[in-house]
């Protein structure tokens, strides 16, 4: 192996390492999720199902809105040891006021996501009337959660920027753990749902705090003086911090409605197609999320100057991508050719979507901490808020709803949208057209 080959692999091997830190902050509360509602089902039947999954349905589209506090911090902090020369663990002393600034911007998010939960609530009452009263004691004590979720977005991005991508892991581990013991706890008194639901985000927000208040705790160590989350009435350009911010996380949000619309297209046809692209969608969220992790690590190993240029940062970054998509293409390949919800056709369709992911999902993610959460947002906006939901109504009135139909629309878009991506990395991270 050429000394080359050798510095390559040693590279891809430690992005593999950080990101798969990472993902494993990323999956936990998911997965914390899919448990409460699981136990949920087993202690109050559908009316439990039901209500606690419309209840963390509205506590999600909170913690979608502070996606991008995460991101921008990644990239403030990993700009400030850039610019600093000294190892990473040494350049904290920009710490406290980088952090304030992160703060102050993130109480934005806190009372409009607290806002945004509180309407959901109010608009299930009107569409679900029969869930409501017990998703409204659940928000009610998930509160001061949802409150807190852009701060810890902060820190998690901080965590990461300062590479302590393990202790990440650790502490959603151990917060992740603690939610759903204290959840199990609580069902086991058998209490009514209302009264459930109300003390299982009652004491899942008392372990989120908890967890913020250690690691803000932490980041006072790191940076050696006092780390506040309190606002700073002082942030210059609020509007355009938190355009920013919203720019940074808006592909959750964009891919949420345009796989909505693709799932309910897909169940004009007949509910076993609804069910299919609904079985696809899971599975590319289960897979890309931990992928797209290897761009955001890299995007910041670039930001702050750890590769020798960023063609070589980039080039590293595809060919660890490119591994671990064509691991996770044979992992869909296998399922499909299994008997059961999803087609064969449809298998290979995902397979093929997965190949293009190191650019379309990875390189994406790279372009927001190396270049800036705007990067690559207007592409994003009109491939899958115009392009796509035009592509697959023109399907719908035509007759193609089948689910392998439905996918070759969003794989074209797909397409599309990579080949849009690779031309504004040329331009912006290399200087090239």
């Amino acid at each position: 192996m050429t000394s080359t080959a050798k510095v390559v692999v040693k590279a891809s091997l430690g992005l593999l390492a950080r990101a798969a830190n990472n993902s494993v902050a990323v999956v936990v509360p998911q997965v914390v999720g899919l448990v409460l509602v699981l136990a949920f089902a087993w202690s109050h039947g559908y009316a439990g199902t039901a209500a606690v999954g419309g209840a963390t349905t509205i506590f999600g589209a909170a913690v979608l809105l502070s996606v991008g506090c995460s991101i921008t911090a990644i990239r403030a902090v990993s700009t400030q040891i850039a610019a600093a020369n000294a190892p990473v663990s040494e350049r904290t002393a920009f710490l406290p006021a980088t952090l304030q600034n992160e703060f102050g911007i993130a109480w934005v998010f806190s009372l409009v996501g607290l806002a945004i939960a509180w309407t959901l609530v109010a608009l299930t009452a009107i569409v679900s009337p029969e869930i409501s009263v017990a998703v409204a004691w659940y928000v009610l004590g998930a509160t001061p959660w949802i409150l807190v979720v852009p701060h810890t977005s902060v820190t998690i991005g901080t965590f990461q920027a300062l590479d302590r991508d393990g202790l990440n892991a650790r502490i959603a581990m151990a917060t992740g753990g603690a939610q759903a013991v204290s959840g199990a706890l609580v069902l086991l008194l058998r209490l009514p749902l209302e009264h459930s639901m109300l003390l299982v985000s009652i004491s899942g927000s008392a372990v989120a705090v908890a967890a913020l208040a250690y690691r803000v705790r932490l980041l006072t160590r790191f940076a050696q003086c006092p780390v506040r989350i309190f606002p700073s009435w002082g942030i210059s350009n609020l509007g355009k911090e938190v355009s920013l911010r919203l720019a940074a996380g808006a592909d959750g949000l964009v891919y949420m409605t345009i796989f909505l619309l693709a799932t309910t297209v897909a169940t004009r046809s007949s509910v076993t197609s609804g069910a299919a692209v609904a079985i696809a969608v899971a599975v590319m969220r289960l897979l890309i999320i931990p992928i797209k992790q290897l761009g955001l690590v890299g995007g910041r190993l670039i930001a702050q100057g750890a590769f020798e240029s960023p063609r070589t940062g980039l080039r590293t970054i595809r060919v660890t991508a490119s591994f671990a998509c064509i691991v996770a293409a044979l992992f869909v390949l296998t399922w499909g050719a299994v008997p059961g919800d999803m087609p064969m056709s449809l298998a290979v369709l995902l397979a093929v979507q997965l190949l293009i992911e190191p650019v379309a999902g990875v390189q994406f993610a790279v372009l927001k901490v190396a270049v800036g959460p705007e990067a690559g947002v207007a592409l994003l906006l009109i491939c899958y808020w115009i392009a796509a939901p035009a592509l697959l109504i023109g399907a719908a009135l035509l007759g193609l709803d089948e689910p392998w139909m439905i996918w070759i629309v969003l794989l074209a878009v797909r397409l599309a949208f990579a080949a849009g991506v690779a031309q504004i990395t040329k331009r912006e991270m290399l200087g090239t057209r």
